[in-house]
């Protein structure tokens, strides 16, 4: 098994929060002495991959290439994350506000909890973070799951940019619902509700139709509800002569 860190970024270069990633990725490796890969997913974002390659401590950097332009970037990344996580134990995504979006995203796909917002590494499973009111707590990692963790940029120190030396490996990205290519026009148009499916307005006078049709129908399974509860409750208590 192996530590995943999911990359920050424009496509062309890698954002901070990355590097204290690895570097907080690199801490979980000194307790474990696994690898540490990185997940680069985008459109054209092969100079952000090979930026990747170059960080101190990465043994592999995944590219995730994207052949166009999507409306959500998230949602590539959890489904590319969903694909290869049974290979890994651990999976970092800084916790920034994409980044924690994701990770919920993630974990949810996973069906694992979310470790959030760590500040510090105490061991291969146990992490610090700082709750509300500033107050600390340690947070214990479950054995034999992936974990999903948010790492705090400010709590670690950056891994170097360079002195890495990782390989390079693309994976064709999957299609996937949400995340298609749209103009402007087409998402102003159009909504999607959380089960990743497109919900358009209706004109005004077919909302009323359907709404009226649906309470009709609704009434009518009330009445039949209240008639079978009638009966049944005249069965009961009736007597036999």
């Amino acid at each position: 098994m192996t530590i995943l860190v999911i990359a920050e970024h424009d496509n062309t270069t890698l954002d901070r929060s990355t590097h204290a990633t690895v570097g907080a990725a690199a801490l979980i490796a000194t307790f474990t002495g696994l690898d540490v890969h990185v997940l680069v997913a985008g459109y054209r974002a092969l100079p952000a991959a090979e930026a990747a390659t170059r960080i101190a401590g990465v043994s592999k950097v995944i590219l995730a290439d994207v052949p166009q332009r999507v409306s959500d970037m998230a949602e590539v990344n959890a489904a590319t994350v969903e694909r290869i996580a049974r290979d890994y134990s651990r999976i970092l995504v800084p916790a920034t506000s994409t980044g924690s979006r994701l990770a919920s995203s993630v974990a949810a796909k996973l069906g694992v909890a979310l470790i959030g917002d760590i500040t510090e590494v105490l061991s291969a499973a146990a992490f610090e973070r700082t709750d509300a009111g500033c107050s600390l707590s340690t947070i214990q990692r479950s054995c034999g799951v992936p974990g999903v963790i948010t790492v705090k940029m400010d709590a670690f120190a950056a891994a170097p940019s360079e002195g890495g030396g990782a390989m390079l490996q693309k994976i064709i990205v999957q299609k996937t619902r949400r995340a298609v290519h749209a103009s402007p026009d087409e998402m102003r148009r159009a909504k999607y509700g959380p089960g990743g499916t497109e919900e358009r307005h209706l004109p005004r006078g077919t909302q009323a139709a359907t709404f009226k049709a649906l309470s009709d129908k609704l009434e009518t399974a009330i009445g039949a509800s209240r008639a079978l509860h009638e009966r049944l409750r005249l069965k009961r208590y009736s007597c036999v002569d």
